[in-house]
This record gives structure tokens, C-alpha cells and sequence, in this order.
């Protein structure tokens, strides 16, 4: 009996702790090339409505995107290599580069454009339609309207609160919070919509994004790190991934890296597992 009870307990520890890591790997697609679903230097990546991803093939020079699992849909050519993308209000696909920001539909139809002039790098649009742009030369988060009116910005180089070295990822949360990946000084920052600073924490970091429905922040760079809203670890695995992005149910994350896109799906246990209290009362 003493057997039985071990081979219990060890399956609840092993029922909890798969239970608590909440996302397993599905697929990937893409290599390095040139052609349809090959990329070189694939950086940033967003999700659509209808669950097709774009993907900023920096170094070809366009936006190549796919059904939800891989296949390829389609693309337009990008002639300043793009760098963060990311859907706004009316689906519309904001795209920044080098000098700023350009506008498409989800075909690629140009709809409007701004200089930034800081070398805008990523970019993410909020839940009210602002859409800020992380410059990673001015070391700055600029804050603009959707059509591209400048309405302010924060930072400066520096270790301190609210400042950074190299942001290179910014991303919204549900509740308008934006978070930083302040790469250089190996830590993400978040603040209020407005840029007043909130907290930080540190982490290896690169690209971040925010789940749409519970807040939980990704962090990528060589792994993928999920985090609480304010910073405490959840889970980590292993992926050679540079940018995330996720579906709008929150259901599946997918994050570029090494030429290729991996895609992640949530799992929710279908019954939670019985507490070891109840499984040791069974052999009393």
C-alpha cells in the first residue's frame, strides 16, 4: 500500500506541476531565404481578427502573412525593411521602420504615414487607438494618435526609473499599461499610458507582449518567459525566439526567431487535479 500511496503522490506533483505550465509547443513554418515563407531576419509579428499572422521579414524588405498555422497567404513589398507591426482600430496594420511609421490595410494597401526621425523599432497600438513606437536611438517611447499626431513622449538614456539603454520592444496591456523591454539594461519597465512610471523588473529581454485577456506579459530572448501583470515569474521555456505576438482570444502565442515562426497553445486542465490531502486520506 505504501507502494500505491508513492505512486499516487508522484502523479499529482507531476498532474500539478503540468497543469501549472499553461502553454505547449504546436508548430513552426519558415528558413532562411527569400521565397514564399522564408525569411530573413523576421522581426516583428501580429496577430489579425481572423487569426492570420504578419511577420516583418526586415532584410526582404516586406510583410509576408499566413493563415493561423502557416500557410501562406501573401505579401507586399516593405522598402525601408520593416521593423515592429502591430493591428489598430479598423484593422489596419501600423508597420514602423528606420525614420517612422506607415499605415496598410491587411493587404497592404498604403493608407498613411509619419516621420518619428529617432530609429522607431517596435511599436505597439493600444486598446483607445494611441499607438506608441519605441526609439531606440533616442532611447524614448514617443505616444502618438492612430493618424499620427505626436501627443508626447518619455525617456532618456540612463539606468534610472523611466529611462533606458537600446528599447527595444514595447507593448500595450488591456488596461492600457505599457510595458518596455529595456534591453541594455537587462530589465522590463511599465507605466501608465501616459509614461508615469509604475515598476520594473529584471529579465533578459527583447521583444514583450501582453495577453489580451488575462494581462500576462511575455518576455522574449532566447527563451520565453511569462510573467504576472507586475512581475512575478509564472513559467519558462526554451525557444530561440526574438518577438512575440498573440491571438486575440489569447489562446495561442506566436514568436519569430532564427528565420522561422513558432506557435504555442494555451492549455486549460479539463478537471483540476485533487489536492494531495484528499490522496493520502484515501489509504487511511
Amino acid at each position: 500500500m505504501r507502494t500505491a500511496l508513492f505512486s499516487l503522490t508522484a502523479t499529482f506533483a507531476l498532474t500539478a506541476s503540468s497543469v501549472s505550465g499553461a502553454w505547449v509547443y504546436e508548430g513552426s513554418w519558415g528558413k532562411e531565404g527569400s521565397g514564399y515563407g522564408e525569411f530573413d531576419n523576421a522581426y516583428g509579428i501580429a496577430v489579425a481578427a481572423n487569426g492570420n499572422v504578419y511577420v516583418a521579414d526586415c532584410f526582404n524588405e516586406r510583410i509576408q502573412y499566413f493563415n493561423a498555422t502557416g500557410s501562406y497567404l501573401g505579401e507586399w513589398w516593405f522598402p525601408f525593411g520593416p521593423n515592429g507591426i502591430s493591428f489598430g482600430p479598423q484593422e489596419n496594420l501600423y508597420v514602423s521602420h528606420s525614420d517612422g511609421v506607415l499605415v496598410f490595410t491587411s493587404k497592404g494597401s498604403l493608407i498613411t504615414s509619419w516621420p518619428c526621425g529617432r530609429n522607431a523599432w517596435a511599436l505597439d497600438v493600444g486598446p483607445k487607438g494611441d499607438v506608441y513606437v519605441a526609439c531606440t536611438s533616442a532611447d524614448c517611447i514617443q505616444r502618438f494618435t492612430s493618424d499620427g499626431s505626436l501627443i508626447s513622449s518619455w525617456g532618456q538614456e540612463g539606468r534610472g526609473n523611466g529611462q533606458f539603454q537600446a528599447p527595444w520592444g514595447v507593448a500595450v496591456a488591456p488596461n492600457g499599461n505599457v510595458y518596455v523591454s529595456d534591453f541594455n539594461n537587462v530589465r522590463v519597465q511599465y507605466f501608465t499610458r501616459t509614461g508615469s512610471f509604475l515598476g520594473k523588473w529584471a529579465t533578459r529581454t527583447l521583444g514583450v507582449a501582453v495577453a489580451p485577456d488575462d494581462g500576462k506579459v511575455f518576455v522574449c530572448y532566447g527563451a520565453v518567459r511569462r510573467f504576472t501583470p507586475t512581475g512575478s515569474l509564472i513559467e519558462t521555456w526554451y525557444s530561440d525566439s526574438r518577438f512575440g505576438a498573440l491571438s486575440r482570444t489569447g489562446t495561442r502565442l506566436y514568436v519569430t526567431g532564427n528565420n522561422c515562426v513558432m506557435y504555442y497553445r494555451r492549455v486549460k486542465p479539463a478537471v483540476a487535479p485533487a489536492s494531495l490531502g484528499r490522496v493520502k486520506a484515501l489509504f487511511k
